[in-house]
């Protein structure tokens, strides 16, 4: 994993690229996903260490993005983002320790934006972004607009 530093983040008046849910069941890399995430331009709306905690997260704080572990204690991030996608619009990059065979259950293909295997590097997670930015754009998923 890269490692952070702080030192490099510029401080900026730009609004987030996205707003994100995170789920991982081991808390380093939660923290570090975030870290990334934050780093990258997003805000961090939601953190969840299990799906059923990432679904009720998503559905009170409703991120543009969720970034998930596939596999994770009491539902699956296949399963909180099927759940989901049933009730919001939703895209999602998963992560895994091993790369995707057939999804059980299914998530329907225009939320998975990436699937991203362990270790995951910064470098990654930007391009999973930009991924995520062109199916946002040709799907024409609305971002919400700051309020003044």
């Amino acid at each position: 994993m890269d490692t952070y530093d702080a030192s490099e983040c510029n401080q900026t008046t730009e609004p987030p690229v996205w707003t994100v849910a995170v789920a991982d069941d081991e808390p380093e890399i939660l923290d570090y996903l975030v870290r990334v995430l934050t780093f990258l331009g997003c805000h961090v709306v939601a953190r969840a260490a299990d799906g059923r905690e990432l679904v009720e997260q998503c559905r009170l704080m409703r991120p543009e993005l969720v970034v998930t572990d596939v596999r994770m204690p009491s539902m699956s991030g296949l399963q909180a983002i099927a759940e989901l996608a049933r009730e919001q619009p939703i895209l999602a990059i998963f992560i895994s320790a091993q790369k995707p065979g057939a999804l059980d259950p299914p998530v329907p293909h225009n939320c998975i934006v990436d699937f991203l295997v362990k270790p995951v590097r910064r470098t990654d997670i930007a391009v999973a972004l930009e991924r995520a930015a062109q199916k946002r754009n040709e799907a024409a998923i609305a971002r919400p607009t700051a309020v003044a």
